[in-house]
């Protein structure tokens, strides 16, 4: 993890820096990642390593390779030079150095995809309309190090036009204390316990031991009320403000579906939502997105 040495101001930059890789894809091409990898200097390899181990991704096809080399490479190994065969020396000097660099290029691809950014907004799905070569998939060395939790104090943001992921205070951070962030997003702030854990270990293989995910911790409780509140409210608040931004054919705005009285409605429980990103530890863009929603879809009725 990373610390504060001295106290950080909310908003104030913490880190920014370009990605040591940076992929066209999402990440789980174990080919084009030891690729970026082995392109890397000396210093940004030996960088590389720096980062917490993980562990290795499920690539079945390499695995079932070195299941079946390894057993043989160590047979021969533990011969004496003069009783191997010249099949079994050109067996050894030629594959043995192909599973090491297996080897390798496994604990590369399973540090990368664990600690991996998206630089794109762009669902999985709609990825195919991205242009050829913009990298959509990045490593970064300092902000994977920072740690994940459901109460973060950072926040982070790739800014394609400089090149470069910057991460900021989202509160004032003491001395000492952890620098965090995020690891799901937002879900980090509209799901439980149990639901986020799931997400983790799914995502990112984490198990968060926040005060918002230790029972014993004695703030506990309220973040599971706040965020079950918080989910219930933006599901059912999303679809209506969605609604509320697309105009109907005579470019006048879908107000005129609702009630006065059911906007006045809608623009409490959007107030509630702000309120409860605040007591749920979020302080970042997405009370900035809610407090746009409130501007730009309900306030102009």
């Amino acid at each position: 993890g990373l610390f504060a040495t001295a106290e950080i101001k909310e908003g104030v930059r913490v880190i920014s820096e370009p990605p040591l890789i940076a992929l066209p894809t999402p990440g789980d091409d174990a080919d084009a990642i030891f690729s970026a990898y082995q392109k890397l200097s000396p210093a940004d390899q030996d960088a590389f390593w720096t980062l917490p181990p993980a562990v290795p991704l499920n690539m079945e096809e390499w695995s079932a390779q070195c299941d079946a080399l390894i057993p043989r490479i160590l047979e021969i190994y533990e011969k004496d030079h003069a009783d191997r065969t010249e099949e079994e020396n050109h067996l050894f000097t030629t594959v043995a150095p192909k599973v090491e660099t297996m080897c390798c290029a496994w604990r590369v691809a399973a540090r990368f995809h664990a600690h991996r950014y998206s630089l794109t907004n762009a669902l999985y799905q709609d990825r195919s309309r991205i242009p050829a070569g913009v990298p959509v998939t990045g490593l970064f060395v300092q902000a994977a190090r920072l740690r994940h939790s459901c109460v973060p104090n950072c926040f982070c943001n790739w800014n394609a036009t400089t090149g470069r992921m910057t991460v900021h205070a989202v509160k004032n951070i003491a001395a000492g204390e952890e620098l965090t962030v995020s690891c799901i997003g937002t879900a980090a702030f509209y799901h439980t316990h149990s639901t986020r854990q799931a997400k983790l270990l799914d995502t990112a293989g984490l198990v968060c031991a926040c005060p918002a995910c230790d029972p014993a911790h004695t703030d506990y409780k309220a973040h599971e009320l706040v965020r079950t509140r918080l989910h219930t409210l933006s599901t059912y608040l999303s679809g209506i403000l969605t609604n509320l931004e697309v105009e109907d054919e005579d470019g006048d705005h879908a107000h005129e579906q609702y009630t006065p009285e059911i906007l006045t409605l809608i623009e409490m429980k959007v107030q509630e939502v702000i309120t409860l990103l605040g007591k749920a530890g979020c302080a970042d863009v997405e009370i900035v997105r809610w407090r746009n929603a409130l501007r730009d879809r309900l306030l102009p009725r």
